[in-house]
C-alpha cells in the first residue's frame, strides 16, 4: 500500500509527514511555514473531522490515511451510507463499523467510476447535454454528501491569523480535503542554517 496525504480542508496547503514544522520559519523572510503559502505546507498535527462531531487527531501522520486510529476512507463510507447504497445498487447496505472492512468501500466511493447506461446517455441527449469523454462516465464521488475534511493544526487551533477562528468542527470547513500522492512533498528547502521557503530560495 503506497503512502499518500491530503490538503487541509481550510487553507488547502498539503499536510506533510516530512519537511518544516509548523513552528519553523524561513530564515530569510522569517515567515512561519504554517502561514506562508509559498512554503508548500508544513508538518503539524492533523485532525480528521467527522460530520457527527467527532475529531480524530494524529500528531505524526505516517501516510496511510489513518488519523487517531480512524481510517479516513472507512469514515467516508460510514458517513455516506446512501451514496454507497446507490453506487452498489444495494438498498440494504450498512457499514460494518470495522475500519478494515469499510475502508475498501470508502476508497471505491472516492475513486471508482463506470460507463453510464444507454438510458442515461439517451437522457443526456434529450436534455441537450453534449456527450464528452468526461461525462460519459458515472463517478461514485459525485454521490458523496459528506466529503473527507482533514485540517492542519494551524487551522484547527486558529493560529494562522489573529482574526482566524479555529476550524475545529466539520461544518466550519469550506472545502473537502484533496488528496496528493506524496505526503513528504514540500517546496521549502532544508539548508545548513535552517529551512528556506520557495520565494527566498532563489536569492
Amino acid at each position: 500500500m503506497g503512502s499518500f496525504g491530503f490538503h487541509c480542508a481550510d487553507c488547502d496547503l498539503p499536510m506533510l509527514s516530512e519537511g518544516p514544522d509548523k513552528h519553523d520559519y524561513c530564515f530569510k523572510c522569517e515567515e512561519h511555514f504554517s502561514t506562508n503559502e509559498s512554503g508548500g505546507g508544513c508538518q503539524s498535527s492533523n485532525h480528521l473531522l467527522s460530520p457527527n462531531g467527532q475529531v480524530y487527531s494524529e500528531g505524526r501522520y505516517e501516510g496511510y490515511g489513518v488519523y487517531g486510529e480512524k481510517d479516513a476512507y472507512a469514515l467516508l463510507a460510514q458517513t455516506n451510507i446512501e451514496a454507497v447504497r446507490e453506487w452498489r445498487n444495494d438498498p440494504e447496505w450498512e457499514p460494518t463499523g470495522d475500519d478494515e472492512e469499510d475502508r475498501g468501500i470508502g476508497i471505491d466511493l472516492a475513486m471508482e467510476y463506470r460507463p453510464k447506461t444507454h438510458n442515461e446517455i439517451k437522457q443526456m441527449i434529450f436534455d441537450g447535454i453534449t456527450i464528452t469523454k468526461k461525462n460519459i462516465y458515472h463517478y461514485a464521488r459525485d454521490l458523496i454528501k459528506n466529503p473527507l475534511r482533514i485540517v492542519c493544526d494551524t487551522c484547527f487551533t486558529g493560529e494562522g491569523q489573529s482574526w482566524h477562528s479555529p476550524t475545529d468542527t466539520y461544518d466550519k470547513c469550506d472545502n473537502h480535503s484533496r488528496d496528493h500522492s506524496n505526503q513528504s512533498w514540500t517546496s521549502a528547502t532544508d539548508t545548513d542554517v535552517g529551512w528556506v521557503c520557495q520565494d527566498c530560495g532563489g536569492y
